[in-house]
């Protein structure tokens, strides 16, 4: 049943806003926003990936062998000889999955999301998931110790999506994967085992998929970085804003598995990481047309849960060796930063870069077109150091109060000590005097008794009343 029918004239509108509000208060953001394109006036797609209804079959088998353009050379050689040299290495840190991890990780599927090829919806795997849990976690550990991945599991259906409005090339179409549910919770599995054994050579500058880190965190050093060198006399920086092409396509299964080896992972994961990369079987669906099936080993799946970690290892050792050039990642989103004030040193470094990137078979959209090179002019500078100047005076202002303050708690303190000592001193005299008189009789005498205080100068009187008997 639909939460929001169309809007019949204009009189109905002031209702129909109500009921739209009602949804996005009513937590139902989805149906919300089909009634916010409703009286913008905005037609419904015709297709998920928003192509024209009157794209076909073609289209679909135009698209799917667009996609698979990547997958031209024939690695097999070098994989088998890759898990030749895993299979060697003794080990008995198998990884072993325990059904009530499973069964967490199955409660928080979203029944909303679009099943993969075998049909398995999320509402399925959420509402069983403690009937479910023990089944799929002996196949899970089946997979790992086998380091086999049933195919249902590996392949994919592609939808694509529109990168702008007026799509007119194969290439204005994002690939976007439908893959396996049951797949999806099983690498999210491997992935936190898998981060777990390369924590500790990651990229410090690549901020995803790192504990308390986000893009936020990129942009925050990417300036603080900048501006701190900027407020030097003198000094300008460049920025090199990277854009890989197809990144996730362009992976090769053999390069990651040597990094994954380089970086001491599992052996065991990394020969199932290889069987997750290679011989997938993928199709493109446009308008509900399906291509004909295409098999692959080359790219890692958009849309899948694992791939965009296994990019940021693939590019793990992408770093620069040169003092004062630094790069900082987000995912496949990289910026070459140069502090080094040198002419040439960055044009070097890009050099370098770009033969990095061609023996790991990536390709490079508008490559040296992001430069942008920012200097502080003599204003700026002038500026910076009137505010440094401020700033080193407010510390001194600072320290100065805290001393003063100091000094006002101990000048404080030793007048009480004085005081008390004071009134110390003048109880044990009364005491005295009092011992020297023993006076007799039956009337009350009242003595005077009038001393100098030895610490000061003031004469003090004390009066003292004794009773006789």
């Amino acid at each position: 049943m639909k939460a929001i029918q169309n809007v019949g004239n204009e009189d109905d509108i002031p209702s129909y806003k109500e009921k739209v509000e009602r949804l996005f208060q009513n937590g139902k953001p989805k149906d919300a926003w089909q009634g916010v394109k409703t009286l913008a006036g905005l037609p419904a797609s015709s297709s998920p990936s928003g192509l024209p209804a009157e794209v076909s079959f073609r289209m679909a088998e135009e698209l799917n062998n667009f996609y698979c353009r990547f997958d031209q050379c024939d690695y097999t050689q070098e994989r088998e000889e890759l898990s030749s040299e895993l299979l060697s290495i003794q080990t008995t840190d198998n990884l072993q999955l325990q059904p009530e991890d499973v069964e967490l990780i199955l409660r928080r599927t979203k029944p909303s999301k679009a099943p993969g090829p075998d049909q398995i919806c999320g509402c399925l795997l959420k509402v069983c998931s403690s009937q479910l849990a023990g089944v799929l976690c002996s196949l899970f550990n089946r997979s790992l110790a086998e380091h086999s991945i049933p195919s249902i599991w590996k392949s994919s259906i592609i939808c694509p999506v529109a990168k702008k409005s007026n799509p007119t090339t194969n290439n204005d179409y994002r690939p976007v994967a439908l893959t396996s549910l049951v797949m999806k919770s099983f690498e999210r599995l491997v992935m936190a085992q898998l981060q777990v054994d390369v924590g500790v050579h990651s990229d410090p500058l690549q901020f995803t998929y790192r504990p308390q880190r986000g893009v936020d965190d990129a942009v925050l050093t990417l300036l603080h970085g900048a501006i701190s060198h900027l407020e030097k006399p003198k000094s300008h920086a460049s920025l090199v804003f990277v854009d890989f092409s197809s990144a996730f396509n362009t992976l090769q299964p053999h390069l990651m598995g040597c990094k994954l080896l380089q970086m001491n992972a599992n052996p065991h994961l990394i020969l199932w990481v290889l069987s997750f990369l290679t011989e997938r079987d993928q199709r493109v669906r446009v308008n509900g047309h399906l291509s004909t099936v295409r098999t692959i080993s080359t790219g890692s799946q958009q849309g899948s849960v694992i791939s965009p970690l296994l990019f940021t290892l693939y590019t793990n050792d992408c770093r620069s060796t040169t003092p004062g050039i630094t790069y900082i990642k987000y995912s496949d989103d990289t910026v070459i930063m140069d502090t080094t004030n040198t002419d040439g040193l960055l044009q070097t470094e890009l050099d370098s870069f770009s033969l990095w990137c061609k023996d790991n078979c990536l390709d490079l959209n508008h490559f040296g077109q992001g430069r942008l090179t920012v200097k502080m002019d003599e204003q700026c500078s002038e500026r910076s150091k009137r505010e440094r100047e401020r700033e080193r005076e407010r510390e001194r202002d600072r320290k100065e109060r805290e001393k003063r303050e100091k000094r006002e708690r101990e000048r404080g303190k030793r007048e009480r000590e004085r005081k008390r000592e004071k009134r110390e001193r003048e109880r044990e005299k009364r005491e005295i005097l009092l011992s020297r008189f023993n006076l007799t009789g039956t009337r009350e005498t009242i003595l005077t008794v009038s001393f100098r205080n030895t610490l000061g100068d003031a004469l003090t009187d004390s009066l003292i009343t004794a009773l006789t008997f």
